[in-house]
């Protein structure tokens, strides 16, 4: 169905785009943020698998992806335009699967693969070759979806964090995108032109897309090692205490008499253990 309804539309352009005096025309063009492929090319050599979701059409989402280093000059490009037809749309992810069989892959295990989807065919998919279509995903390093809903943008962010417990970032600068980056592990949402919706959704919100490296390379980094080493001081810390405490119970008779005054127990970790973690949480760095 899909492609006769492109055939039919080419068709009926031809028809009616006959016979005409062009007098002028006029572009528009929504240019990218600065840094923008850099900071995709940044992620792309860390290992990220990244997906772009949109309600654009195919033509704009690929132009885009491209401008935006998302799709490269050695990438393949695999487009699935089966519509709603199932039986098709099952073709085409067997023919997807032995594309990607045949190509070599990375130390990670991907293959440089991008395919293109669009909302419809993601439609049918998600109803009848769920399995087939995430099997996919795994073995790719990006994936441009087109025409879709907000709901299954988020459907697709829940489909990665439930197949392989994958931590799933959601980004996004519109109330369209609400959605899924409130499915998303982890919502950044960008400031910009089109309402502040996308920002109050978000666990983190940055004014332009280049600060998205900085977000998870440097201040992701520290968060991650200030809480590894704030976990191990609050085990170190409470298993020195109730050490004590055990040994003490051998002197004691086993009376359960404490070695410590009930108000330094209160207090012990307000006054006595309060400054090393505080430290800790500022300024750590690895």
């Amino acid at each position: 169905m899909g492609g006769l309804r492109q055939v039919q539309i080419s068709a009926a352009c031809v028809a009616v785009e006959q016979q005409m005096r062009l007098l002028g025309c006029s572009g528009v063009e929504d240019k990218l943020q600065d840094c923008v492929p850099e900071t995709i090319s940044f992620f792309l050599k860390s290992g990220v698998t990244i997906w772009m979701l949109t309600g654009d059409k195919r033509e704009t989402a690929v132009n885009i992806a491209q401008a935006a280093n998302l799709v490269g000059s050695g990438d393949k490009v695999i487009h699935l335009d089966a519509g709603g037809d199932v039986q098709q749309c099952l073709q085409d992810l067997s023919h997807t699967q032995c594309i990607i069989g045949n190509m070599p892959h990375s130390k990670d295990g991907k293959a440089s693969v991008v395919i293109v989807v669009d909302g419809h065919t993601f439609a049918t998919i998600k109803a009848a070759h769920w399995k087939q279509f995430f099997s996919i995903a795994t073995c790719i390093k990006s994936a441009v979806c087109c025409r879709l809903t907000p709901l299954q943008k988020a459907s697709i962010v829940e489909m990665f964090q439930q197949g392989n417990q994958n931590i799933c970032m959601g980004i996004g600068d519109g109330a369209n995108d609400v959605s899924m980056i409130q499915e998303a592990r982890v919502g950044v949402g960008i400031m910009g032109l089109e309402g502040s919706q996308a920002e109050l959704a978000s666990d983190f919100a940055i004014p332009r897309f280049k600060h998205l490296i900085r977000l998870c390379a440097v201040h992701g980094r520290f968060a991650c090692v200030r809480n590894a080493y704030l976990i191990q001081h609050s085990f170190y810390k409470n298993n020195v205490f109730a050490s004590m405490q055990a040994f003490f119970a051998f002197y004691n008779g086993f009376t359960g008499q404490t070695i410590f005054d009930d108000w330094i127990i209160a207090s012990m970790n307000l006054l006595f253990t309060q400054l090393p973690p505080f430290l800790a949480g500022i300024i750590e760095k690895d």
